[in-house]
């Protein structure tokens, strides 16, 4: 039962996020020089709140060889300063969703490993393409005694790679993050702060604004908070929804099978 629920729930996710992912691929070289700082730095932003979005449903570890698997799914609603503008790379759009897998592993010492990652298409032809996502986590639990709310640190890295074609090439992004849960019988509450270090490299080619091309990298940082809750119908099973805090936010609901 649990391997159809991720199957329909993953289904869903990639439904959700297609129309949006096809039509949108981040095109920047009709900026002129002037206006491409702030336009690459849009989509840094946006990038540096998806890509490490939904990392977290508990503060709880699994104990050793204890694991987890399951999908996410991460929304953002782009604000109106992003979205109601003449021209920009998220011009018109109110919102935007990603889908995620996910696997976790307990380890000796109070440790955690997680690994994400999505493989998706992306952009408008010709310059449609697939994109791939990457992502790694340890977590620490630094409180994880019984009765006592937990409380657990994770960093983590992803990646983001894409075609050739695309304006924006890979995209690092690095995160911190403190989470605090209270279990109860078939419910649970979490809450976690963090802070994320974004760096995107832009490649654009010879053209009439861009005589010898364009190549530079752009950093770009933000804080971010989350807010959400589990419920757990069946053994093994838990659904989350959380809200995110961050310069872009939004929704992150997951399903997850675990066995601790």
């Amino acid at each position: 039962m649990g391997k159809r629920l991720l199957l329909v729930l993953a289904i869903c996710g990639s439904l959700l996020a297609a129309p949006e992912l096809r039509a949108q691929n981040f095109d920047l070289h009709m900026y002129t020089p002037d206006e491409l700082d702030a336009k690459a730095n849009q989509v840094a932003d946006f990038l540096g709140s998806v890509l490490p979005g939904g990392m977290y449903h508990t503060a709880k570890l699994h104990g050793i060889g204890g694991f987890d698997a399951g999908v996410r799914i991460i929304s953002v609603f782009v604000p109106s300063e992003y979205k109601d503008v003449p021209a920009g790379p998220l011009k018109d759009k109110e919102f935007l969703a990603v889908p995620m897998l996910h696997a976790s592993l307990g380890l000796p010492g109070h440790l955690e490993v997680m690994v994400r990652g999505i493989s998706v298409t992306f952009g408008d032809a010709p310059t449609r393409g697939t994109v791939q996502v990457v992502g790694a986590a340890l977590k620490w639990g630094v409180v994880q005694q019984l009765l006592l709310p937990r409380v657990t640190l994770i960093g983590a890295f992803h990646r983001l790679t894409v075609p050739e074609t695309f304006d924006i090439g890979t995209t690092d992004v690095m995160s911190v993050r403190i989470v605090v849960s209270k279990g109860l019988p078939f419910f649970g509450f979490y809450g976690g702060l963090g802070f994320d270090w974004t760096k995107m490299q832009v490649e654009l080619p010879q053209s009439e604004l861009y005589p010898t091309g364009f190549s530079a990298s752009y950093n770009r940082t933000g804080a971010n908070a989350a807010f959400g809750f589990t419920f757990s119908p069946f053994p093994f099973i838990k659904f989350n929804l959380d809200y995110s805090v961050a310069k872009f936010s939004g929704f992150n609901a997951g399903l997850t099978f675990s066995f601790r």
